[in-house]
């Protein structure tokens, strides 16, 4: 049997933060509390928050933040406590925008801007432009950083 080949893999930390960001946004709502969340990942959730609120802020109203939390507990919708209403506003999106008819409903209302679009076309919006703004920043981050070489066994 051949001994397998060491395999060099150049990997820059940015990218693992870009990965971890992307699967924290994915997978979101499978946490279930804020002991999931290690010390190492809390720069990238905090980053995460402030991008949601940057980009929701200036699009949407928070009118009654009770309804908006007693909406989201009887609808099942999984958000933190601890973060911004914003982000609890895009998990509610994320989860049932599809499903909503009358967002006053939700103690929220879109800025004149945006009240034209359905709820699913403005859930679209918005991921593109987190997208964007994700993919400006990790382009900015990645000129400033070294390469870390790895040799991985198969």
């Amino acid at each position: 049997m051949a001994k397998p080949r060491p395999v060099l893999v150049c990997v820059l930390p940015s990218m693992v933060t870009m990965f971890v960001e992307v699967v924290s946004v994915f997978t979101m709502r499978s946490l279930t509390g804020i002991n999931m969340i290690s010390i190492k990942n809390k720069k990238t959730w905090w980053r995460l928050e402030q991008l949601t609120v940057e980009i929701l802020q200036p699009k949407i109203e928070i009118v009654d933040i009770e309804i908006l939390r007693a909406q989201l507990d009887k609808h099942q919708v999984r958000y933190f406590r601890f973060q911004s209403p914003f982000c609890w506003i895009h998990a509610l999106l994320r989860a049932g925008a599809e499903k909503i008819n009358d967002i006053d409903r939700y103690g929220i209302k879109l800025h004149r801007d945006y009240i034209q679009l359905s709820l699913v076309e403005f859930l679209h919006k918005i991921e593109d432009e987190f997208y964007q703004k994700s993919t400006d920043w990790f382009n900015d981050s990645i000129e400033e950083i070294e390469p870390i070489e790895f040799v991985i066994q198969k």
